[in-house]
């Protein structure tokens, strides 16, 4: 331990000795070279770890924002080619629905077109010949056809007071090839056994009698002078002659209110054979003009009555809409006039 003692102070005394000596010679030692690539390679590591890091980083960043930015064009790309898809699908069911309309429009066509050729045959079959009903006149006919009852019956060579029976075809137009013949054949199956004529009843031929009796008091010969109102009220809409639906005149009433004659005639036809003319009463006023009347709720005269101006024929009732109003027409030679020119 002394030793060591000794030998500090004896490195001690030594290190004063050469300080005191180089400061009296007054040479300067030369510094100790320091270990630059030591002590930069121990100083510097951790410098370059931090930039290595924030680089990688910064890679990483940019990555991910390269990745977000493919996802969002991706995603955008996927949204404008949906859109596409679904402009596309909206487009083809836009053209499916119209050429659907498209079809449907040629096929109510084509149907259309049908009826109008069926309906314009049954027209072509219904003008040349008509097939008589149980309650059919032949006033009621003409009146139906819009034609004259003389010349219907002249077509047909049939006599006053103008009978005509179920099942029997009339002509509607004159035709040169069978020389006006009436036509009356019937539908009924032909028979090869013997056919027996019908048999008309005491009853038939005294009706018949009485009727024609009856239609020799009135004289159809004259002149119609005076034609009335056929019920008290007056409202009523304005004659359209272009229009077959609103030929004559329909007079606002009330259910009940009493129809009258308009003029003095004889009853030609009293029933509700007709369409469109519910409850028809028509009354012949001389040769050429007739009136009729629609839409009664109770008839009260039979065909055949003689009636003079203003008594009372039947009640009024509704139309097929439901409407309370007489459908009244003149017609002169079968042609509808406007009733406002006569009546007052």
């Amino acid at each position: 331990m002394k030793q060591r003692r000794n030998k500090i102070f004896i490195w001690i005394f030594g290190l004063l000795w050469l300080t005191a000596l180089s400061s009296c010679s007054g040479v300067q030692r030369p510094a100790p070279v320091r270990n630059l690539s030591s002590d930069s390679t121990t100083r510097s590591v951790p410098v370059v770890s931090e930039e290595v890091k924030e680089r990688e980083r910064q890679r990483v960043l940019e990555q991910q924002r390269i990745v977000k930015q493919q996802e969002q064009l991706a995603a955008q790309r996927a949204a404008e080619e949906r859109a596409q898809w679904l402009a596309k699908q909206k487009q083809l069911a836009k053209e499916e629905q119209l050429a659907k309309e498209m079809r449907l429009a040629k096929e109510k066509q084509l149907a259309e077109e049908k009826r109008l050729a069926k309906e314009k045959q049954e027209k072509a079959t219904a003008a040349k010949r008509y097939r008589v009903k149980k309650s059919d006149s032949l006033y009621s006919i003409a009146f139906h056809f819009k034609m004259d009852f003389k010349t219907l019956a002249r077509i047909n060579k049939i006599r006053s007071p103008y009978v005509i029976h179920p099942g029997q075809y009339l002509s509607l137009k004159a035709n040169s090839n069978n020389n006006n013949v009436a036509i009356t054949e019937r539908n009924t199956p032909k028979s090869t056994g013997p056919q027996t004529k019908p048999t008309a009843n005491k009853n038939t031929r005294a009706t018949k009698k009485s009727s024609a009796a009856n239609i020799a008091k009135f004289d159809t010969r004259r002149k119609v002078k005076d034609w009335s109102w056929p019920v008290s009220s007056k409202s009523k809409k304005r004659y359209v002659k272009s229009q077959e639906s609103e030929q004559g005149i329909d007079i606002i009433g009330r259910i009940g209110d009493p129809v009258v004659a308009a003029a003095a005639g004889v009853v030609v036809y009293s029933g509700t054979g007709l369409v469109g003319y519910d409850n028809l009463i028509i009354i012949k006023h001389s040769q050429s003009f007739l009136s009729a009347y629609a839409n009664n709720t109770q008839r009260l005269v039979s065909e055949n009555t003689v009636v003079r101006a203003g008594q009372k024929i039947a009640t009024m009732g509704k139309n097929s809409t439901g409407k309370v109003q007489l459908h009244f027409e003149i017609r002169f030679e079968g042609k509808t006039v406007n009733p406002l020119k006569y009546i007052r």
